[in-house]
């Protein structure tokens, strides 16, 4: 059984719901830069979109019924902290916590270090929390989470709000899953995903893998950028992000708060299109479509292109493709800068056709549905894409049990800085289990008055646990 852990830091001065402008578009959505996201990291935040989507179907069985909420967009400086955090983790040898091993250098991200101590720690990681001891997940071993988030969105107009970690899990699905399987008054987790006494537009999601105390680590780290606004298409994706040839799942989000439900919309897989059809959620706030394709070794590429009701194109990512390497290739590049033309249409352009033939404007005449390239051929007939089928979503996994906890931390500032003042004290962080389980924990804001009694309450909200089981320390 997988054993989940949480815990959790209250920020004062927060955000409260729904208070965020939300007025600018970013430029373009999708591309990967300098290696972030991951195919992983990318999985994981359309995992969290998805969630947002519908958290009465990504629940577990006892968990507390929350409203769907919008996609939040991807933020490259929280993925960058939320990256660091899983690397800092791993290769420091020690468990699942959210404040840093050491005391980190305060230019780490200025810096480029990935977060393996040799340019990460400003002094050797204690030998308190060293060797996958069994210390609380707030523990003070090194810098507190929020001043190492604020490293790195210092200036960048983001505001951090939460945490979410998870350690030991198979795939980025199973751990928003896991995050989502909480049972109602301890489901930390969930009400930072979904948005319960705090509020989030933008996130980054971080992954490493070795082989230490656990054999991954996942981090989420959340925000608000002022003036975002969130794209039609925010987030899309493919599970698993690579693997044995055979079916591959494709995911996308939909957002269009106007126009409701897409006109068409296609995951294009090496220029051929499949249709993704509704799985979760509405349309007009957040919705999830998804479909299969099977792919063959060797790299490929897709990118979701789509048509809002008005018939305007909308692409993730708004250029390219990205890449996936099915089987034991190895690709070049993460992404194509240039997309393949799509079967079904690019914006503006080209039409296949299926044994028509006509005179095209712009296009090449001919028969046998030779596409034009230029525009759309009159004369001619266009070939079809295929219906899509509704499919309906699984279940989250289990939660197990973790240890209990009591009380929280306090902190104040912005951009994810400031000071901390202890106000309480928290359970174990949980060494890895010896049946291989994952385990997760998690720190958020909220938007109550900063009263010690106030923070305390809803700290034991929160955090309220059962008895931790017994269980060895093992390396994985």
């Amino acid at each position: 059984m997988r054993r989940l852990l949480a815990s959790l830091l209250l920020v004062a001065g927060c955000l409260a719901s729904g208070s965020e402008p939300v007025s600018e578009r970013r430029a373009a959505v999708g591309e990967p830069a300098n290696g972030f996201p991951s195919a992983l990291e990318r999985l994981g935040l359309m995992a969290i979109n998805r969630a947002r989507s519908d958290p009465e179907t990504v629940a577990g069985p006892q968990s507390t019924s929350y409203p769907p909420r919008p996609p939040v967009i991807w933020s490259s400086v929280l993925n960058q902290s939320a990256r660091f955090h899983s690397i800092s983790l791993e290769t420091s040898d020690v468990t699942l916590m959210h404040p840093s091993p050491c005391t980190l250098n305060t230019d780490v991200f200025t810096s480029g270090c990935t977060g393996d101590p040799s340019c990460a720690c400003a002094s050797p990681v204690p030998t308190a929390c060293a060797a996958c001891a069994d210390v609380p997940s707030t523990t003070t071993c090194g810098t507190d989470p929020f001043v190492r988030i604020g490293y790195f969105t210092s200036g960048s107009g983001v505001s951090a709000t939460g945490e979410v970690a998870a350690a030991g899990y198979g795939d980025p699905i199973a751990v928003v899953n896991g995050w989502m399987d909480e049972a109602a008054g301890s489901d930390g987790h969930r009400k930072i995903l979904t948005d319960q006494g705090t509020t989030a537009n933008t996130m980054g999601y971080g992954h490493a893998s070795g082989a230490n105390c656990y054999k991954t680590f996942d981090v989420g780290d959340s925000g608000n950028l002022k003036n975002a606004v969130i794209p039609k298409i925010p987030t899309a994706a493919v599970s698993p992000a690579s693997g044995a040839a055979g079916t591959f799942t494709f995911y996308s989000t939909w957002a269009d708060p106007t126009l409701g439900a897409p006109a068409s919309i296609d995951v294009v897989v090496d220029g051929n299109c499949s249709a993704l059809s509704l799985e979760l959620g509405t349309d007009k706030l957040n919705a999830t479509y998804k479909g299969t394709a099977t792919l063959a070794a060797g790299c490929h590429n897709y990118f979701i292109l789509a048509r809002d009701a008005s018939g305007t194109a909308e692409t993730y990512p708004t250029t390219g493709a990205i890449t996936i390497a099915v089987g034991s290739s190895t690709c070049s590049s993460d992404y194509l800068a240039t997309a393949p033309t799509a079967s079904c249409a690019a914006d503006g352009g080209v039409v296949a056709g299926t044994g028509g033939s006509g005179t095209g404007t712009g296009g090449t005449p001919g028969t046998g549905g030779t596409p034009g390239t230029g525009g759309r051929g009159t004369g001619g007939t266009t070939g079809t894409g295929g219906a899509g089928g509704k499919t309906t979503s699984g279940t989250g996994g289990t939660t197990g049990t973790g240890g209990a906890a009591t009380g929280g931390v306090t902190g104040t500032g912005t951009d994810g800085g400031g000071s901390t003042t202890t106000g309480g004290t928290t359970g174990p962080g949980g060494a890895k289990a010896a049946d291989g389980g994952g385990c997760s924990c998690d720190v958020g804001t909220n938007s109550l008055p900063s009263t010690s009694a106030g923070l305390l309450l809803l700290s034991l909200l929160f955090l309220l646990r059962r008895a931790p089981e017994p269980r060895r320390v093992r390396r994985r």
